[in-house]
This record gives structure tokens, C-alpha cells and sequence, in this order.
């Protein structure tokens, strides 16, 4: 681990520049934008393979461009990394909006740091080989590491709130008629913002989108099939066996509950024992 790790990088920065000023020529590289924040800038490689080689992260960059001057080396070029909102956009991946304390900690991480570095890279190139130093601030290995612990602290609470809501809005969706007709899954997900007007409010407010629709339609499917079809025919077996008792057959119950003989006969059988 650097040294520098610690350090005030945006001072070191400085004090770099006026040294690289004074023995080379300085040509700044802006790290590309498609460049993940958490990693250092990448091989320069002008276009060429070139074999890349890092300083010894114990040795000072002083040390990295005594050996350049030594050399013979007359180009150097440096990549700092400052915090804006490519880092936001890191940390909120890290620490999704729905995560209680998410947006306060973007925002204090945003007013604390903004505008600072926290990445520092120098290259230069000899004999076909691209040397490069590089330190992080620990403060940004922090953030990183508080936003990974606040996702993992909230995400029970989360889940448990999304269930929570997947299942009120599936109970509803579960007893409506047209839902229950539905053939596929596909076309159920389809119709559950149709069909549930709540479930298409919450889509609309950008809290959910196709993955709340399939969590709510699957949930709804699932009580419909567990709950209220077994509910149901227990409610139609306690009438059968009222009927039967009056000595009706099986075929005008059948037709007085609206359902086909070959059902009622699964029914008794399940509920009532008096399937044969």
C-alpha cells in the first residue's frame, strides 16, 4: 500500500506539477469517461502493445521520476481523478436511492468531496515499456466501503417493504375475475397494470417498473392457486355435502354449483373424503 494513501492529494497534485514542470514535458491524459471510478486510469498504449509495469507502491513518486530523469526520459504523463459526478454515480450504484440514508449520504459525500482528487496516476514510456505510479485517497476507499455497508444495513428493510407492498397489491390482483382467466405468465404480467390500478400509479411514479409488474402478477398467481382456489372449493364442498345429505345426486349438485361433475367428484374427494 502507498505511502501517499492517506495523504492530501489535491496538495500533492500541486507539488507534483511544479516538479514534473521543472525536469519534463508534461502532457496531462484525461481519464476516459467510460473509465469505472473505482479503478485506476488505464495503459496508455498510443496504439501499441505495450508491457506495463507499476512502481513499487512503497516507493515514492519522487523516487518514479528521479529514475525517469535518470534515464533519459523527457516525457511524463500524469491522470488525476477528481470527485464529481461520475463518483456519485459509483456510490449510488453501490447504494441504490431505496436504501434508507442513500440520498443524505450522496449529499454529504458530494458537498464534502466534490472537486477533489482522490486519483493520481503518472506514466512515462521507456524502451517499449509503460511505467506508471498511481495512489488512491483513502478517503474515496471510505466512501466506497461506508456506501457498501449502508446498502448491506438496509437492504433487509427494503426487501421486507417491497414483499410487503408485492403482496397487498397480488391479494387484490389474485380476485379479479379476468386475472384469473389469464392462460400464461407472460400475458399476466402484461395485464397486472391494466387490471390494477395502484400497481400502474406506483410504475407511473418511477418506484417500479416490469419487475414489480412480474413480482406482483407471480404473487397474485400464487395466492390465487394456494389460497383462493382452496378456499373456494372448501366452500363448495361443505354445499355438496349439504345436497348430498338431502339426497340430490352428484349431477344436479354439479349443475347447482355450476361446476362439471368430473370437479365436484375431485373436490368431495379432496375435502370431504365422499368423492366415491
Amino acid at each position: 500500500m502507498s505511502g501517499y494513501l492517506g495523504a492530501n492529494l489535491d496538495a500533492l497534485w500541486e507539488k507534483l506539477l511544479a516538479h514534473m514542470a521543472e525536469r519534463f514535458l508534461v502532457y496531462p491524459v484525461v481519464p476516459s469517461s467510460n473509465s469505472y471510478p473505482s479503478t485506476p486510469q488505464t495503459s496508455l498504449s498510443f496504439g501499441r502493445n505495450l508491457i506495463t509495469m507499476q512502481w513499487p507502491p512503497d516507493r515514492s513518486p519522487e523516487d518514479f521520476l528521479d529514475f525517469a530523469a535518470e534515464l533519459g526520459v523527457r516525457v511524463v504523463y500524469p491522470a488525476v481523478q477528481r470527485f464529481g459526478d461520475a463518483e456519485l454515480n459509483h456510490l449510488s450504484l453501490l447504494v441504490p436511492a431505496l436504501i434508507p440514508g442513500a440520498d443524505e449520504f450522496l449529499r454529504k459525500a458530494g458537498e464534502r468531496w466534490n472537486g477533489h482528487v482522490w486519483s493520481i496516476r503518472l506514466t512515462w514510456v521507456y524502451g517499449g515499456v509503460e511505467h506508471y505510479w498511481t495512489v488512491r485517497a483513502d478517503w474515496y476507499e471510505e466512501l466506497c466501503q461506508e456506501a457498501v455497508a449502508l446498502q448491506q444495513r438496509g437492504a433487509p428493510a427494503v426487501i421486507a417493504e417491497h414483499m410487503a407492498l408485492v403482496h397487498e397489491l397480488a391479494q387484490a390482483l389474485a380476485a379479479d375475475p379476468e386475472f384469473q382467466r389469464i392462460p400464461t405468465i407472460k400475458k399476466r404480467i402484461e395485464a397486472a397494470p391494466r387490471l390494477s390500478p395502484e400497481l400502474l400509479r406506483i410504475m407511473h411514479s418511477g418506484s417500479g417498473g416490469y419487475h414489480l409488474a412480474e413480482d406482483v402478477a407471480r404473487e397474485a398467481w400464487r395466492i390465487y392457486q394456494d389460497e383462493l382456489i382452496p378456499a373456494e372449493e372448501k366452500e363448495l364442498a361443505k354445499r355438496a355435502e349439504e345436497l348430498l345429505s338431502q339426497g340430490h345426486s352428484k349431477q344436479v349438485i354439479a349443475g347447482r354449483l355450476g361446476i362439471s361433475p368430473n370437479r365436484l367428484t375431485r373436490i368431495l374427494a379432496r375435502y370431504s373424503g365422499m368423492g366415491s
